[in-house]
């Protein structure tokens, strides 16, 4: 597929039954390599994701070249939404904002490999698409971190026309081993 094929956007409340047959096999395409290189799962169950094609306050944002899925994100301003994030620390740390309902979770970007390279810019641009003065939240594994994903997001938003957007950790998990020293290779 060439980086001038003609993307076509589209944002979705709902995914019908092939749209969502078609998403989830993309979406295990996508993502399957990235839950080896996580210790927090990065990868929905079936039933996690037909339930979030099939909620109405996630909504989903999809490329296709020829009618093909080359891209699909999902962005929500319910928190509560999500599963594993906690809305009560959006809440805390940005009352005002949480109370006008200006805060956003992006659950995931997928795109596929073949996709033009215009599409993660694209998804991330239909997304915030009339919320440039709300705030977006992601998070990345290390593995994304370190293969500079925050960073190219940062990039990809500036495609807005707002200057460049402030991008900052607002919070961390890390995973620790303990083992003893019996158990150590000499």
């Amino acid at each position: 597929m060439s980086d001038e094929a003609q993307v076509e956007y589209s944002r979705l409340r709902l995914l019908d039954d092939g749209d969502e047959a078609e998403a989830w096999l993309r979406y295990q395409e996508w993502f399957s390599d990235i839950d080896t290189m996580a210790a927090n799962r990065h990868l929905m169950t079936a039933t996690e994701f037909q339930d979030m094609c099939n909620d109405r306050y996630i909504e989903k944002h999809v490329a296709r070249v020829e009618g093909r899925l080359v891209g699909l994100s999902v962005i929500t301003g319910k928190l509560a939404s999500w599963p594993l994030i906690s809305p009560r620390f959006f809440e805390r740390r940005w009352p005002d904002l949480y109370a006008q309902g200006r805060l956003w979770y992006i659950g995931f970007v997928g795109v596929a490999r073949s996709a033009p390279r215009s599409v993660f810019s694209g998804l991330l641009s239909s997304m915030a698409e009339r919320r440039e003065q709300d705030t977006f939240f992601l998070d990345f594994c290390t593995h994304n971190v370190e293969r500079g994903l925050p960073r190219h997001s940062q990039l990809a938003l500036r495609t807005l026309g707002h200057g460049v957007p402030r991008l900052q950790q607002v919070d961390a998990q890390t995973f620790w081993s303990v083992d003893f020293p019996d158990t150590w290779e000499v």
